[in-house]
């Protein structure tokens, strides 16, 4: 239950937090509300936004995706900290300055969603899921309770269903969260798969327990070996599984591991297989990893970070087959799909981990009695309190889009380019792979520019929404 205080006046003390109490028995939240935000408001400071609007649509959007213009107005940290006032003022800027400093800002910065940028797993800019972006970030919201972010407490259970369909757990069964960045995904899964084998740790610690061990490719992305030595396990004890020459993981050293891990007198716990390795775009042999871990009663992760929005396309999905067999998986739509950053999952076979797992059980905020299915009230299930709706734009994408069926939210799919450099290769373009199953296409060397092959500029994209 709310009560919403009325501010004080512009002449008394302004109070600007929010107090709740901690009692177990009283679940009434008084908040209170400030002033100086209605303040804000004003006719001014709507032309303000107005105004900001038209500039990031027509510099960072339109013109900053443009195929005239450059991705990147290249200056070192010297010369940028001279062109761009980037210290804090000593007294508020007027609206004319603030409006350079968004122009200066879209100037300097590299433009992401340009065509010619191939310089990391995520580009474009999807003008809806841009608009479910900016929708959020003015409702600014924080997703840990039903009561304070109905709309959204429904809308990412209803979409980590649904990516779980794909995926191929039963009738989308299990359970999921949203969370900033694969690598804190790939964390969630370490953290979940080691609470299934030993829950005590919980409550224990690692004191007294066997030494751990998990496997990953020596492709294989760096965050298992950060969140691994993050944990308490240590970096030493993610054994690395060669790879062959495309890339994937060699089935036959994952098991020589393993078998080195026993003799040790260790404890094998997780295998990390990876659907689409960030240098390569090779897809690990998911079904022959996963008979592996059942043989042996590991864990079976995936990450798909990139991979996973392949499972959109009739064209590609057969790379991932055997993700069914997983027992999680971390999907990132903000790569393949080009959902704006941050948009990273975490799915999950077994429904109750995550909360085992996580759970405290803080009386003042998850209250068992309240006047709604309390079943809505995910935060506890994460390490993090307070967290952004990232939901809501891969939602508005894929509900604008899902008219023409799956093939038009994974448009961008089958034109993936994987850059790759290879010094044996003259730069002439060429791809470098035969294009086996790396995403169909190859790789081409990044020595090179690419230009003109990986996704149409917003205003070029613009002209065909307005065509449908």
């Amino acid at each position: 239950m709310f009560l919403a205080v009325p501010c004080s006046p512009p002449s008394r003390p302004l109070l600007t937090s929010c107090h709740h109490s901690r009692h177990p028995r009283l679940s009434t939240k008084i908040v209170v509300l400030c002033g100086t935000r209605a303040c804000q408001t004003g006719p001014g400071t709507r032309g303000l936004l107005r105004s900001i609007l038209d500039l990031i649509l027509d510099e960072a959007v339109f013109e900053g995706t443009s195929r005239n213009n450059r991705v990147v107005e290249w200056k070192s940290p010297e010369e940028l900290d001279q062109v761009v006032e980037l210290g804090v003022s000593a007294e508020p800027l007027g609206h004319d300055k603030l409006l350079r400093l968004v122009r200066d800002t879209i100037r300097y910065s590299v433009k992401t969603g340009h065509p010619y940028f191939v310089n990391q797993l995520f580009s474009s800019v999807d003008p809806y899921g841009l608009a479910g972006q900016w929708l959020g970030d003015a409702l600014n919201p924080s997703l840990y309770t039903y009561e304070v972010a109905p709309v959204f407490s429904l809308m990412e259970e209803i979409v980590l269903k649904e990516m779980r369909k794909l995926v191929g757990f039963p009738d989308g069964q299990g359970d999921g969260i949203f969370c900033p960045g694969g690598s804190v995904a790939n964390g969630y899964a370490i953290s979940c798969a080691r609470h299934h084998l030993v829950p005590e740790i919980k409550t224990q610690g690692l004191h007294g327990l066997p030494r751990l061990v998990l496997y990953t490719s020596e492709d294989a992305h760096y965050s298992v070996k950060k969140m691994a030595s993050f944990m308490g396990l240590g970096s030493d004890n993610v054994y690395l599984v060669k790879c062959d020459s495309r890339g994937k993981m060699n089935t036959t050293h994952l098991q020589e591991q393993i078998q080195r891990t026993l003799d040790e007198g260790a404890r094998p716990f997780m295998v990390s297989a990876t659907a689409g390795t960030t240098v390569l775009g090779a897809f690990d042999p998911l079904s022959s990893i996963s008979t592996i871990c059942k043989k042996y009663g590991l864990w079976f992760h995936v990450d798909a970070a990139w991979g996973g929005g392949a499972l959109f396309s009739q064209q590609h999905k057969h790379l991932l087959d055997g993700i069914h067999r997983a027992d999680s998986v971390t999907w990132n739509p903000h790569k393949l799909l080009t959902a704006p950053q941050q948009c990273s999952t975490l799915l999950l076979r077994h429904q109750g981990v995550l909360s085992s797992c996580h759970s405290t059980s803080a009386q003042y905020l998850f209250q068992k009695d309240k006047f709604y299915n309390v079943k809505f009230d995910t935060g506890d299930k994460h390490i993090q309190c307070g967290r952004r709706v990232d939901v809501l734009k891969f939602w508005f994408m894929w509900k604008a889009k899902t008219r023409v069926g799956r093939k038009k939210v994974g448009e961008c799919v089958p034109a993936t380019l994987v850059a790759v450099e290879r010094k044996d290769v003259t730069a002439t373009g060429a791809l470098v792979t035969d294009g086996f199953d790396n995403m169909d296409c190859g790789a081409v060397q990044a020595v090179e520019r690419v230009v003109g092959v990986a996704c149409a500029s917003a205003e070029e994209r613009d002209k065909g929404l307005t065509q449908q």
